[in-house]
């Protein structure tokens, strides 16, 4: 991926602002054709969720990972090693990073290439 086209937005806001209401929008109105079209797909991932925060890789950052849609949606992100593909990642302000630990989301927000 190209990473001079690679951006990382973040929104900050006091607690009950809004931040987690606007990440459902984002991801609903993509899926309803409304926005950020030239993405080909987006994924949610719910920081707070300890799971999420103990992640390895990009698979352990989708919802039911075992799931036959959940390893389409990891296919379709490997063979386009992130290109085109909008991680909203919600609850960064409740994550706690183990800075010893190597984590796919510490790696898509500093903008390294996709971890595999």
């Amino acid at each position: 991926a190209d990473e001079a086209a690679r951006k990382v937005i973040l929104i900050e806001g006091a607690p009950g602002s809004g931040k987690t209401t606007l990440s459902w929008h984002i991801c609903q109105k993509w899926a309803s054709g409304g926005l950020f079209q030239q993405f080909s797909l987006v994924v949610l991932v719910q920081l707070r969720d300890p799971a999420i925060q103990s992640a390895r890789t990009i698979a352990d950052l989708l919802p039911h990972a075992d799931d036959r849609l959940a390893q389409e949606v990891l296919s379709e992100i490997q063979c386009r090693e992130g290109e085109g593909i909008l991680f909203v990642m919600d609850g960064w302000d409740e994550m706690v990073l183990d800075v010893g630990q190597e984590s796919p989301i510490e790696q898509l927000v500093q903008r390294n290439c996709l971890p595999k």
